[in-house]
């Protein structure tokens, strides 16, 4: 399961998940653990947590702030950025399937689904 999360990403996508870069951070970290990213700023910085996997399902939360151009916005919506809570389930080592749920600073929440197939 390990393998398959470090290199999902660069297998086919169907769908349309936010902010796909992040799953493209992931890495190895030993045997069952998996280093993903908790808080980016795209293009810029970005901050990780390690996560033991434990099965086919791995659920994470990425805070992603991309008002990096406006201090202005920085200080309206605060430095944290807008949670996307990700799911990952590894259905087998040619099929990924992910789902998120993204809450802005209004309370609106977007749910996103898309799969990855390797060939």
């Amino acid at each position: 399961i390990v393998d398959v999360l470090v290199s999902f990403a660069k297998w086919q996508k169907i769908g349309k998940c936010a902010w796909e870069l992040m799953f493209k951070l992931i890495k190895r970290e030993g045997f069952d653990r998996v280093r993903f990213v908790t808080f980016m700023v795209p293009w810029k910085e970005y901050e990780y947590s390690t996560l033991k996997v434990e099965g086919p399902i791995v659920k994470f939360t990425t805070k992603v702030r991309n008002w990096v151009l406006d201090p202005g916005l920085v200080r309206m919506f605060g430095r944290e950025g807008f949670p996307y809570e990700n799911q990952i389930e590894v259905v087998s080592l040619k099929h990924v399937i992910v789902k998120q749920k993204v809450t802005d600073n209004k309370g609106r929440t977007r749910f996103y689904s898309c799969e990855y197939v390797k060939e």
